[in-house]
């Protein structure tokens, strides 16, 4: 069958690194060492932990080589050491730079509780610009005593309370710290409660520093412009007409992206032409624009280009693309059929139901006749007037079928349209209609479908149904009956409900949702009347209970022996009018219960943090939750991956299956899809080989990727049975826990059509997994 189709846009973030120091044998601490804090201990040892509390006792009591002055005349005594580079280390875990802004989340990797005893006090963070010039091998307190003219920018924050963003005011884009020789140094203030004398915290690196090498704790980067393309790789075109594929650019950075040249590399058969007619060649940050492919096929088979962009994005430039498209035989008609459904009527009237006839082929439509093939009641009857007979591509025609009933009841009835569908010669029409005496009462139900997904355990929640009598001259709708069914988290309140309604009224019945734990709830409310046409209605109950509901959080892992992912889940369009959705089914084996965070993480993003749910599942027990992106994300669509973390343990083993599938009125079909462990995850210089991989004019490989919390950079190469590397190695590029997948990996590899093939995916940094589906190009395969 045909998998959902995942396109991913590669993006690239600013990171920072942070350090970290330890004293070297002399009692000096040097950079790139640890040095280790550790409150519970009381000890001061430098050779490897100590007492944070002590250890700035001590350098304010004992002075020395550790004791310096910011200024002599300000009457407080600040604790340097000319090699310190980092008392306290401090990361910044999000970056991001525009001209006149410079924001960073800062996170200190101590208890944030510098004095208990004191009232909460204040640091002061700067970020400093040394020149080139004064870049002299150290930071000295003369360095930090110019800071405030040359400061970048600086603010107060909480010193206890870290984990704020706190931004900076720059006025122009800046010199990339690594390439220009550049330092750029961040340092805290503390305001000492006990003396008001300073302490200062300093994390700085330099790169014209004696040749060493290292990483800086604070980037920022020029402001570039940064080139995104999507398109669509999978068109199918009748030989002799023209198919047209959208190519969208779009700039992602923050600085002009200006498109120099479109060309074409290879297109053996001449059948692609790109048409840059309205395509803009300067964007803006953030703006896009669309040139198009045209794809005019001169015979069957499959064909592929590969086109280039030229541009001033100094990361992607050139960024060469492929495209495959497969020319399909002569032309030929396809009729497709659409008719109105019937509504409830009554008896005396009469429903026209309009049936619409289109042609969907590329040949022309020659309609025979239509035809009444089932009537044993004869209320249906055919008006053929204005129905064209010949159909041009595309053109759409109509008739009417009337229903005029004698007697209530539900009618069934059959018509036969025939025509020159080489496919379809003839094709079934099939009516089912009501009539009800004109004194008749009808119902409406609202809703008839409810999804909770914010419940936390034991937190009431009522939701309130509406019943009406919508006939507007017919007689009372009598209430027969309310029935409760599904998990006892549901009870029915009936108590203010009128259970007769005349015409126009209205009454309304509550169901209580009380869960004392997590899990994911089902329950159906019935409701039988006396409409004689819908004699009993069904409200659905779905209802997520979580720790603390759903909450967009970090993505953390904390022990990858216990995370559980699934690489792919849908609710979303596929082809041929199907439409994808994904069941959840996590199981504890073990003995005890076990807390997990579900993450969902979106296709095409970089996810370092996610749509987060918590639920304590129980030993021996499974949470299954169908439907997982619309009953527990509250999402209308979606595509992306599922990601289980334990939390207590960590490491506690779960299994954890899914089922993405598509519903038909004759059942459903889709496939499992199961959970991948992330420490299963293949790391930087190691392979892993997809089996069973083909491509011809019938079939593709799909080939799709996931990567873990540092992201990943691999290249898939597709060999022949016998060891011969096919086409040339594609580089894949993902950012933190991210998702992307290649329609047609052939394509994108520059691989002739062949089948018995195997792919080798080599990491070179990060941790990826890989997995790969094998599809059908058919109507028959959605």
């Amino acid at each position: 069958m045909r998998k959902l189709i995942l396109f991913a846009i590669l993006s690239s973030g600013l990171a920072a690194f942070g350090q970290t120091l330890s004293p070297a044998a002399d009692g000096h601490i040097l950079r790139n060492q640890t040095f280790v804090f550790l409150q519970s201990d009381p000890s001061v040892t430098y050779g490897g932990q100590t007492t944070y509390f002590n250890y700035f006792q001590n350098l304010y009591v004992g002075g020395g080589s550790f004791t310096a002055d910011f200024d002599t005349t300000d009457g407080k005594a600040t604790h340097y050491n000319r090699e310190l580079r980092t008392i306290i280390e401090f990361d910044i875990s999000s970056l991001h730079v525009t001209p006149g802004n410079f924001s960073a989340t800062l996170s200190v990797t101590t208890d944030g509780n510098f004095y208990p005893e004191a009232p909460d006090p204040t640091m002061t963070v700067k970020a400093y610009d040394e020149t080139p010039a004064n870049q002299d091998g150290s930071i000295t307190q003369n360095d930090y005593a110019a800071a405030t003219g040359a400061a970048l920018g600086q603010v107060s924050m909480d010193a206890k309370n870290f984990g704020n963003a706190y931004s900076f005011n720059i006025t122009s884009a800046l010199e990339d710290d690594v390439h220009n020789g550049r330092t750029y140094s961040g340092f805290v203030l503390i305001a000492d409660p006990r003396n008001l004398n300073e302490i200062s915290l300093v994390s700085s690196w330099e790169a014209a520093n004696l040749g060493e090498q290292g990483k800086p704790q604070l980037v920022i980067t020029s402001v570039l412009p940064s080139i995104s393309v999507s398109f669509s790789n999978n068109c199918s075109t009748v030989v002799g007409t023209t198919n047209s594929l959208p190519v969208t650019v779009q700039n992602t950075g923050q600085a002009d992206l200006v498109i120099s040249s479109v060309t074409e590399l290879s297109d053996t058969n001449n059948y692609f032409v790109a048409d840059l007619t309205g395509f803009s060649t300067t964007l803006a940050p953030g703006a896009s624009s669309t040139f198009h492919i045209l794809f005019t096929p001169a015979a069957a088979g499959s064909f592929e280009a590969r086109y280039r962009i030229s541009s001033n994005d100094t990361s992607h430039n050139p960024y060469d693309f492929d495209v495959a498209c497969t020319g399909t035989g002569a032309p030929t008609p396809s009729l497709q059929v659409t008719a109105d459904p019937c509504t409830q009527i009554s008896l005396g009237a009469t429903e026209t139901l309009n049936v619409t006839l289109k042609n969907a082929g590329t040949a022309t439509l020659t309609i025979g006749g239509v035809t009444k093939t089932a009537d044993p009641s004869a209320v249906y009857s055919l008006n053929l007037a204005g129905m064209a007979t010949s159909l041009a591509p595309g053109a759409t025609t109509q008739f009417t079928i009337l229903f005029a009933p004698t007697a209530p009841g539900t009618f069934a009835g059959a018509f036969q349209i025939a025509s020159n569908d080489p496919v379809h010669p003839t094709t079934e029409v099939d009516v089912s209609c009501t009539a009800v005496a004109s004194n008749a009462p009808e119902i409406q139900v609202n809703p008839t479908a409810v999804v909770c997904s914010g419940l936390t355990p034991n937190q009431p929640s009522a939701q309130v149904i509406t019943v009406r009598n919508v006939t507007e001259s017919g007689g009372d709708l009598v209430l027969a009956s309310f029935i409760m069914g599904g998990d006892s988290v549901y009870t029915l309140d009936v108590s203010q409900t009128k259970l007769t309604l005349h015409p126009g009224e209205q009454t309304t019945c509550t169901v209580n949702v009380l869960a004392t734990t997590t899990g994911f709830y089902q329950g159906q409310l019935v409701i039988n009347s006396n409409d004689p046409a819908t004699p009993s209605v069904t409200v659905t109950f779905a209802c997520a209970v979580t720790l603390s509901g759903v909450v967009t959080q970090s993505v953390t892992i904390p022990d990858a022996s216990g995370a559980l992912l699934i690489p792919a889940s849908a609710l979303a369009a596929g082809a041929y009018n199907s439409f994808w959705v994904t069941d959840m089914r996590i199981h504890n084996p073990g003995t005890s219960p076990v807390p997990i965070t579900l993450y969902y993480l979106p296709t095409q993003t970089v996810n370092t943090t996610a749509a987060a749910a918590g639920f304590t599942i129980p030993p021996s027990a499974t949470l299954a939750i169908p439907n997982i992106l619309k009953n527990l994300y509250g999402l209308t669509s979606g595509v992306g991956m599922l990601l289980v973390v334990p939390t207590s343990p960590a490491s506690a083993h779960l299994l954890a299956v899914s089922r993405t599938y598509n519903q038909t009125a004759n059942g459903s079909y889709g496939q499992f899809v199961p959970s991948v462990p992330v420490s299963g995850f293949i790391g930087a210089g190691q392979t892993s080989n997809l089996l069973g991989l083909g491509k011809s004019a019938h079939m593709r490989s799909n080939t799709g990727f996931a990567s873990g919390a540092n992201g990943a950079v691999l290249t898939i190469t597709l060999m022949k049975g016998d060891g011969t590397t096919l086409g040339t190695p594609y580089a894949v590029t993902l950012g933190a826990n991210s998702h992307n997948q290649l329609s047609d990996i052939f394509t994108y590899a520059g691989a002739s059509a062949q089948e018995d093939v195997f792919a080798v995916i080599s990491v070179s940094s990060g941790s990826a997994f890989a997995y790969a589906s094998v599809v059908n190009n058919d109507t028959s395969d959605p």
